[in-house]
């Protein structure tokens, strides 16, 4: 089990440095030019986002509906995630130890 954990520990010090630093960068390069720069449309996509649609029927705007999906989708994850932490460890005391039960009186 050492072995495994000094494997991982050297590991984690060579990959969390420069080569980390190298591999993102380089990452998003190749990226930008692979899909053809989208940076260059996102001032025009977030200004649709917020904008009215003239033609649209309805009472939710594009951004409405997009705020609520999203906080729907966020705000389930958060509460499922919460619960499955409760549920697994109790809640955080502040990273210590959880009490100790006391035994039964028998």
């Amino acid at each position: 089990m050492d072995a495994i954990n000094d494997l991982f520990s050297l590991l984690s010090s060579v990959l969390w440095g420069w080569p980390m630093v190298i591999l993102l960068l380089g990452t998003h390069v190749f990226l930008t030019f692979r899909l053809r720069i989208p940076q260059r449309r996102l001032l025009t996509g977030i200004r649709l986002s917020v904008q009215k649609d003239k033609g649209a029927t309805g009472d939710v705007s594009q951004f409405g509906a997009l705020a609520t999906a999203l906080a729907a989708t966020i705000g389930t994850g958060n509460i499922v995630g919460v619960a499955t932490a409760v549920a697994l460890g109790g809640e955080s005391r502040g990273g210590s130890a959880p009490p100790k039960r006391p035994a039964n009186d028998k």
